[in-house]
């Protein structure tokens, strides 16, 4: 990214992150910063029972709704 357009992409990027499905993030990022203190086995228990909660949670099934209606899926509505 050249200096004068950082800003700008920064922005978009930070937007596409707010507007992703948020439980699902923290849930991954969590893992990740646990990993660093677990063996191997132990980081894919966490990865695997995290990714169970996410995939029952409404952001996950609006996610595949819109993938097979082809539109943007709006996350997040249960925080409104």
């Amino acid at each position: 990214v050249e200096a004068d357009q950082l800003e700008a992409a920064t922005m978009e990027l930070a937007t596409e992150f707010a507007n992703g499905p948020q439980v699902s993030m923290r849930l991954l990022k969590r893992s990740v910063y646990n990993a660093a203190e677990m063996n191997w086995e132990q980081s894919l228990d966490e990865i695997a029972a995290k990714t169970g909660i996410s995939d029952h949670h409404p952001d996950s099934r609006e996610g595949v709704r819109a993938f097979h209606e082809k539109r943007q899926p709006k996350f997040n509505d249960w925080l409104e």
